[in-house]
């Protein structure tokens, strides 16, 4: 169509677009319409396009409800047919009306951010380009993942980094609770057990609320059976007496009660008593146990109280009891609804059985080294500690230009999606700003990166223009400013 519009940069970029001529309008007589079948739906997404809008354009669109679209008016509807886009993707027509479409009401929410930021471009914050855009993630989980059990983080900075991943389509928010130096989460049943410093189940239901509220799953993990050092203390018969499990080469491991006993029958109940009280609080699909850094090697078969045990159920392997203990969770955690995630490291120990297919794992090696999982028939989330780790004391940074320009996502069917993880190692007392500086810029490009897919259609630097252009809280020069605002 001669003199249509070209498609418009977002963060992340549309997957496809139909430009036409001309461009719509928001003004004072603007109605936000919505399908009155799917209202109950989509009551939360509604009201937060409402107050962004407003708060972009300056114009209050009031809310009525309708069965169709009409002229100079934004239509929010669930009645779509294509089934190619999936629950997050949308269907967005600009022309002298607005509408957005979608099988679900995430796909509705991210439509909406992306009308918002188009809205945030224009020269007069009311504009937007006229022409058709279908829009779907590549991948499935799009995720972050904070150390808050070495590093507590305030709750105003928390509810800002949710906000900031729900404008950039960013759908997990993986909460490491637990680590060897503490137990974040309070307690009714061990109340001696949580730091002094930590997130009571009042905190975790806002935690919760605000995740839904920007369609992000949330996901908590309690790191077991290593990292257990401050559990072995509250309750030292939870932990191995044999040396070669007791301690590690890891710097937290190297005064003992680094992993709990999972081959006690008493540790395995305590364990489940104790994560029975934290799984409800959830409402997402996953629970994630760890199960990283347990020693490994032959560290298994140097320990009497494994050796003991594997030969008293049969196993060829001290290290089959490791993977035992894993399945035994996993039918845990299902039997309360939800699938278990886990960090990879089961396979670097000998063993003859392996962790069930339906557990979902966190593959931390070289990105190149996941196709064991993959082939194996695990679902991956990846999260390569050489590319996706930000951790200030070991001088692991994320590097923008590789992400960005370099990196080269896996296309094994079941790789679900990829997660930049933020450790606080050696820097428990540092303040939020001093991660979020280096954090914000590789959130977007992973956004853009697992949204499209493929390579990048523009520049880095163009690309970091557009981030302060539609991000909202940006201090020129000065960095990024989360906890600024609240909705």
């Amino acid at each position: 169509m001669k003199n249509s519009n070209e498609k418009p940069y977002i963060i992340p970029g549309l997957r496809e677009w139909a430009g036409q001529a001309g461009k719509y309008t928001i003004t004072s007589g603007t109605r936000l319409l919505v399908h009155q079948k799917y209202a109950p739906n989509l009551k939360a997404s509604v009201e937060y396009i409402q107050q962004e809008a407003q708060d972009t354009t300056g114009f209050s669109l009031p809310v009525e409800m309708a069965t169709e679209s009409e002229p100079g008016s934004i239509f929010l509807s669930l009645d779509l047919e294509d089934e190619q886009i999936g629950d997050q993707g949308y269907l967005l027509e600009i022309a002298d009306r607005v509408t957005i479409r979608a099988h679900a009401a995430t796909g509705v929410f991210y439509g909406g951010q992306t009308i918002l930021q188009l809205l945030r471009q224009a020269p007069d914050r009311c504009s937007l380009p006229q022409g058709q855009a279908r829009d779907w993630p590549h991948y499935t989980y799009r995720s972050l993942m904070l150390d808050t059990g070495r590093k507590y983080w305030e709750m105003d900075y928390l509810h800002d980094l949710i906000k900031d991943m729900g404008r950039l389509k960013l759908n997990e928010l993986h909460l490491h609770l637990t680590d060897a130096n503490a137990f974040r989460l309070q307690s009714e049943r061990h109340p001696q057990l949580s730091a002094e410093k930590s997130y009571s189940k009042a905190d975790i239901a806002q935690l919760q609320a605000w995740a839904d509220q920007y369609h992000i799953t949330l996901t908590p993990e309690i790191d077991l059976p290593a990292h257990s050092v401050v559990i072995n203390q509250y309750n030292p018969r939870l932990a191995f007496a044999c040396p070669s499990m007791a301690f590690g080469r890891w710097a937290e491991a190297q005064n003992g009660n680094w992993t709990i006993n999972f081959a006690d029958p008493y540790a395995r109940q305590w364990i489940k008593e104790l994560l029975s009280e934290y799984i409800p609080l959830f409402t997402g699909p996953f629970f994630h146990i760890g199960t990283d850094e347990v020693p490994d090697g032959d560290a298994p078969a140097r320990c009497p109280e494994l050796v003991q045990y594997a030969l008293s159920k049969g196993y060829p392997h001290a290290g089959d009891v490791f993977v035992e203990w894993i399945n035994e969770m996993s039918q845990f955690v299902r039997s309360f609804g939800k699938q278990m995630q886990i960090w990879s490291w089961w396979e670097r120990s000998p063993h003859s059985i392996s962790p069930d297919r339906n557990i979902l794992v966190n593959a931390w090696v070289a990105a190149g080294d996941s196709h064991f999982f993959l082939d194996a028939g695990y679902r991956v989330i990846h999260t390569a500690e050489d590319t996706l780790y930000l951790t200030p004391s070991l001088d692991l940074f994320l590097d923008e230009a590789y992400l960005y320009n370099e990196w080269v996502l896996s296309e094994h069917p079941n790789s679900l999606g990829y997660k930049i993880c933020v450790w606080a190692n050696d820097t428990e007392e540092e303040p939020d700003a001093l991660f979020e500086k280096d954090f914000h810029r590789p959130r977007a490009i992973l956004a853009e990166r697992t949204w499209c897919g493929g390579a990048p259609s523009r520049s880095l630097g163009a690309f970091l223009d557009l981030l302060d252009t539609i991000d909202p809280t940006i201090e020129q020069g000065a960095g990024h400013r989360l906890g600024s605002q609240k909705t």
